[in-house]
């Protein structure tokens, strides 16, 4: 049994690093831009509706141009369409605050819509270029690392947001953020080098890659239902415990317990399969949520949080994973940008739900249904697998030459 690789092995393939950089200056972006825009908004317009909208407007457009941005990825490469994403995003947020004078709502709401339209797809393009230039057995370690990033990046995102709010202002920290996802866009397209289209990539189907993970697809729905109704319910609990300052040490005590748990899992050679691993802390995961709104006390509200957390660092890791052992050479495009579309289309709904029933039942009764929402989409992922027998098969490639940037091929 070989020892599994140092980070600076990881690290060490050429251009790695660059993507690293890159994704993890996009993902500060994602982390500072909700905090900015809503603020921002809610100053201009006098209310939250306004800002609600816009993000609401961002989300969807996100995961309704899902397919169309996994399409242009393969059709002219990942640097050029990174590049021409970065560009049209960043520049949304940066003349957003200048839109948000005008008058009427649909000046502010327009520029987050076109954000969302062409978000690029930091992550996914990481995983993907990362996933062509080292050795297979590696691969989950390596995922586990971005794991860690992305948590960090979320953590590390909203802190620099409000530390930029507290000393300049809110229409700086969303121009900041465009600037910020703008650099982000540059360093994965240096690190991908000049772009080469590849025919036979660009007829690649985005349509029969879903088909073929919509198993997976589902529940990593599941998994981003969580995630949003996380993202409301754990506000909703710490004020309506009388401590509402207290949400954001609740998300970082998570966030450690989620790094922590998929660095861990990325080092265990499981003799599970990673279709099995999924569905299981999928499971775990929804089921955590749902009993955190019947927990007695602080104590186990928090070991119910922790709990959450350990579950949901190995699942995000496991269905992208998967999303990149399921289908081959340019189809690893579409599958991972599909499944951070799932994810987040997830979050999404997610977040609407519990807001609706937090408002209703409270921060608890969120849990509960957030949770057997995401534990329901779980089983249906399953009913789906059987659909397709062969969709939980690992494809290997013919072609083991490394990733080369634009041209996408195993």
């Amino acid at each position: 049994m070989t020892s599994p690789p140092s980070y600076r092995a990881l690290l060490a393939p050429s251009g790695v690093r660059l993507l690293f950089a890159g994704s993890a200056l996009g993902r500060v972006s994602f982390g500072m831009g909700p905090i900015g825009v809503v603020t921002l908004l809610g100053v201009t317009h006098g209310a939250f509706g306004v800002a609600g909208v816009a993000m609401g407007a961002y989300a969807f457009g996100s995961v309704v141009s899902g397919p169309a941005r996994s399409w242009w990825t393969v059709r002219v490469g990942h640097g050029r369409a990174v590049l021409t994403f970065a560009l049209i995003s960043g520049a949304a947020l940066v003349v957003l605050p200048a839109m948000a004078d005008r008058a009427g709502p649909v000046w502010a709401i327009l520029p987050a819509a076109v954000a969302g339209l062409a978000v690029p797809p930091f992550g996914a393009l990481l995983r993907v270029g990362w996933a062509q230039r080292i050795p297979p057995e590696w691969v989950p370690r390596a995922f586990g690392l971005d794991a860690v990033m992305e948590e960090s990046a979320f953590v590390l995102g909203p802190a620099l947001a409000a530390l930029a709010l507290w000393a300049t202002g809110a229409a700086q920290v969303v121009v900041a953020t465009g600037i910020i996802c703008l650099a982000g866009g540059l360093v994965i397209a240096r690190a991908a080098g000049p772009a080469r289209p590849d025919r036979q990539a660009a007829a690649s189907s985005v349509r029969s890659v879903g088909r073929r993970l919509a198993w997976l697809l589902a529940t990593f729905t599941g998994v981003g239902f969580t995630i949003g109704g996380l993202e409301v319910g754990i506000p909703a609990a710490a004020a309506a415990a009388g401590h509402p300052d207290a949400a954001g040490l609740l998300f970082a005590l998570m966030a450690f317990a989620s790094a922590s748990s998929a660095l861990i899992y990325g080092r265990i050679g499981w003799r599970r399969s990673a279709q099995t691993r999924f569905r299981a802390v999928a499971a775990v995961l929804a089921v955590t949520t749902a009993a955190a709104g019947l927990g007695a006390g602080t104590l186990a509200a928090l070991a119910m949080l922790v709990a959450i957390g350990l579950a949901l660092g190995p699942a995000v890791m496991t269905g992208y994973l998967l999303a990149d052992q399921l289908v081959a050479g340019a189809d690893r495009t579409h599958g991972a940008i599909l499944a951070s579309v799932a994810c987040n289309a997830g979050a999404g709904l997610g977040a609407a739900v519990a807001g609706v029933t937090a408002a209703a039942r409270g921060a608890a009764g969120a849990f509960v249904v957030c949770g057997l929402v995401a534990l329901a989409l779980t089983v249906v992922g399953a009913f789906l697998d059987h659909l397709v027998p062969d969709a939980a098969k690992p494809h290997r490639d013919k072609d083991s030459r490394p990733y080369r940037g634009d041209r996408n091929v195993a």
